[in-house]
């Protein structure tokens, strides 16, 4: 599975892509060892690990088999998707529309105060 069509690289997809290299580098693998490891190409490893590839579950859980980790050690946890908002929240130009945003997400408890 290919990337966006627009080019853009999808926070969640970067966040399991620097989980998966941080795993690998633990394991003291190379890419072409994973890929051996799994249904998956090299060139796909080093997309995956730049967050530049979508791919389906099951590649999820082949790449944490092949990388001897949890398949949750390689999800974003419930922090990192917090920082992504702070910092989306932080890129807003209109400081009464970003505070506005802030206080609607914590209201719906998206977000901690």
């Amino acid at each position: 599975m290919s990337g966006p069509a627009s080019g853009d690289i999808e926070p969640v997809y970067v966040q399991i892509g620097r989980r998966v290299r941080k795993a690998r580098n633990r394991a003291k693998l190379t890419q072409a060892v994973v890929a051996d490891r799994t249904s998956l190409s090299r060139t796909s490893i080093a997309n995956i690990e730049r967050g530049e590839q979508r791919f389906m579950v099951h590649c999820l859980l082949e790449l944490a088999s092949a990388l001897g980790v949890s398949p949750e050690k390689l999800l974003p946890t419930e922090a990192a998707a917090e920082t992504r908002v702070q910092s989306v929240i932080g890129d807003i130009s209109d400081q009464n529309a970003a505070q506005f945003l802030k206080v609607g997400l914590q209201k719906a408890k998206v977000l901690k105060k």
